[in-house]
């Protein structure tokens, strides 16, 4: 593994767990046992690095993986769901985004528009499907899908939080909101 790979991969999970603040440049040295000039050439500083591992995260997502699960492409409401569970799913630290974006110092305002392009990257297929249900007259001409999908994703991102929180009845919880949201975004739909 390239050593740029290997640290990419110790500062996400890094990240991941403990988020920003509490992450350093010495912690992700100590992970993968290099030097300072190795990070420094490779991320710049430590905003660089956040920098690449959200672009890590956006790639995958791009691909059809979010936290090493494939995800489906949603093309029926039992597709939605499961796109939906797996967004609030198993993240035992809170959802990615809602980690990274609660830790991202002010000032580093590239990363937060970052984390907006991540969000819209999580947002994007559920708005398609929406989008596609819409155009066949199965879902109301009135509604706005973006927002729709915008609201579906805050959800399970806040399920994802609240996870963390009551870690013991985490997987009900997860699996409860995905499909009451289902049920709500259905009430939208054409009998």
């Amino acid at each position: 593994m390239k050593t740029i790979d290997k640290m990419l991969k110790a500062a996400t999970t890094l990240l991941l767990t403990k988020g920003v603040e509490a992450t350093s440049v010495d912690d992700v040295l100590k992970a993968t046992k290099t030097g300072k000039s190795q990070f420094y050439h490779y991320f710049g500083n430590k905003a660089g690095m956040v920098d690449h591992v959200i672009d890590g995260l956006l790639s995958d997502i791009n691909k059809g993986e979010f936290c090493d699960q494939k995800v489906p492409a949603i093309r029926d409401w039992a597709e939605f769901q499961v796109y939906l569970q797996i967004m609030g799913g198993d993240h035992f630290f809170g959802h990615p985004l809602a980690l990274l974006s609660l830790t991202i110092r002010p000032e580093e305002r590239l990363n937060h528009l970052k984390l907006v392009e991540y969000f819209e990257a999580l947002v994007r297929p559920i708005a398609n499907f929406l989008k596609s249900e819409q155009d066949s007259g199965r879902f109301l001409k009135t509604v706005d899908t973006t927002e729709m999908a915008q609201m579906c994703l805050t959800n399970m991102i806040g399920c994802s939080i609240n996870k963390v929180i009551e870690q013991d009845k985490a997987a009900l919880n997860v699996k409860n909101a995905a499909h009451h949201t289902t049920i709500y975004m259905k009430a939208y739909t054409r009998v």
